[in-house]
C-alpha cells in the first residue's frame, strides 16, 4: 500500500505539518474528539495524522487516545478499525494511515478521542490534530485541520452518560459539544477543465445505516441563489460538479453575475455555498431523522495544485452521533 515514491516525502511533510497549524481567530478549542475528515491510502497516496497532547500540566498523566478509521470503500463503508496510542502532556504523535493499521482501506475518514486504560471514553480537552494528504507520485499534497469537539464532564470523567452505556460519542451538548447545524463554504472556484473541486460529506446522525439528504444554498458572486440536493451514507467524496451543473464557470457566466469579480480574474467565476441537512433516513426504510447533523469539506484542485480548509459552522444542533451500526435512533 505505501508506494516507494512517498517515502522521500514523508519527512518533508511530517515537517510541513508541524508549522501547518496556524492559530484561528474563530473560537476552534482543543478537544476530546478530533474528527479527520479525509483518509487517502490509495496507490501512490497516503495520509498524515498528527494528534497532539497540548495539556499545559507537565505533572498530570497520560492519556490513551483511541483512533478509529472509519471506511469510505463501497464494499466494507462505515466499517471501522482501530489503533490506540498513549500521550504524556505536551507530547506529539504522527502516523502514516496506511502503516498505522492494517484496514486496506483506500478511503474514508478518521476519528480520535481520549479513552481510559479498559477503552472507556473519557473527558479530556487537551487534544489538537492535523492531517495532510500526500500524493508521492505526483509531489502534490493539502492540509486540513480535524473538526474538534469539546467533552462536557470534567476532566477524566466518562463520557458516556447514557444508563447503560451505549458506547456511541453523542453530540448533544451533554456527552460533547453539538454539532453545526449549517456549513458554510465561503467560496468556490467555477468549474471547468482547469479547476475540479470535490465535496467530502459526513452524516452524523443515525450512523452507518442511515442515509443523509443534504440540501446546498448555492450563490453567484452576485448573490443569485441556486439550490440543489445529494444523498449519501456515512460518508462520501464526490466531484461538485456531479450535484450540481450550476457550479461550473460556463454557467455562471450565463447568470446575473458581478462582472468585475473575481477582481484582477474576471473571467473566472466563482461563489459559496451553504448546507444543511435534510432527513436521514436507516437503509433500508424504518427511521427517520429531521435535520441530520453533517460535516463537510470542500477540496479544490486546479491542475497539480491541490487545497482545503475547515469551512465555517453555524448554530448548533443536537443529533449528532459518531458512528452508531444500529438501525434505531436513540433520539439524541
Amino acid at each position: 500500500m505505501f508506494n516507494q515514491h512517498l517515502r522521500p516525502l514523508v519527512s518533508l511533510a511530517a515537517s510541513f505539518v508541524l508549522g501547518a497549524a496556524p492559530a484561528l481567530a474563530d473560537g476552534r478549542n482543543p478537544g476530546t474528539l478530533l474528527v479527520f475528515p479525509v483518509l487517502q491510502c490509495e496507490q501512490g497516496v497516503d495520509t498524515l495524522i498528527t494528534v497532539t497532547n497540548a495539556n499545559p500540566d507537565l505533572t498530570g498523566a497520560a492519556v490513551r487516545v483511541h483512533f478509529v478509521y472509519v471506511s469510505g470503500d463501497t464494499p466494507t463503508l462505515c466499517q471501522p478499525t482501530n489503533a490506540y496510542e498513549l500521550l504524556t502532556p505536551q507530547d506529539t504523535i504522527t502516523v502514516v494511515a496506511s502503516l498505522h493499521v492494517a484496514h486496506g482501506y483506500s478511503k474514508g475518514w478518521v476519528y480520535v478521542h481520549a479513552v481510559d486504560a479498559t477503552g472507556r471514553a473519557i473527558s479530556y480537552n487537551h487534544l489538537i490534530g492535523d492531517e495532510i494528504v500526500f500524493n508521492g507520485e505526483l509531489t502534490t499534497d493539502f492540509a486540513v485541520h480535524p473538526f474538534s469537539f469539546r467533552a462536557i464532564p470534567e476532566q477524566g470523567l466518562f463520557t458516556d452518560l447514557e444508563n447503560p452505556g451505549d458506547n456511541v460519542l453523542d453530540l448533544n451538548g451533554l456527552e460533547y459539544e453539538q454539532a453545526p447545524d449549517a456549513i458554510l463554504i465561503p467560496r468556490f472556484m467555477g468549474q471547468s477543465n482547469d479547476f475540479q473541486s470535490d465535496l467530502v460529506l459526513l452524516n452524523l446522525s443515525g450512523g452507518a445505516r442511515f442515509t443523509a439528504n443534504v440540501n446546498l444554498q448555492i450563490f453567484n458572486d452576485n448573490e443569485i441563489p441556486m439550490s440543489a440536493t445529494t444523498a449519501f451514507q456515512c460518508w462520501t467524496r464526490v466531484p461538485l460538479v456531479s450535484i450540481s451543473s450550476s457550479v461550473t464557470n460556463s454557467f455562471l457566466q450565463g447568470t446575473t453575475n458581478a462582472p468585475n469579480e473575481i477582481i484582477g480574474a474576471n473571467s473566472r467565476e466563482s461563489g459559496w455555498i451553504l448546507l444543511f441537512g435534510g432527513t436521514a433516513q436507516v437503509v433500508p426504510g424504518g427511521t427517520s431523522i429531521p435535520d441530520p447533523a453533517i460535516l463537510a469539506v470542500l477540496i479544490e484542485k486546479t491542475g497539480l495544485k491541490v487545497g482545503a480548509e475547515l469551512p465555517f459552522l453555524q448554530g448548533t444542533q443536537p443529533r449528532g452521533d459518531i458512528l452508531p451500526q444500529g438501525t434505531t435512533w436513540d433520539g439524541d
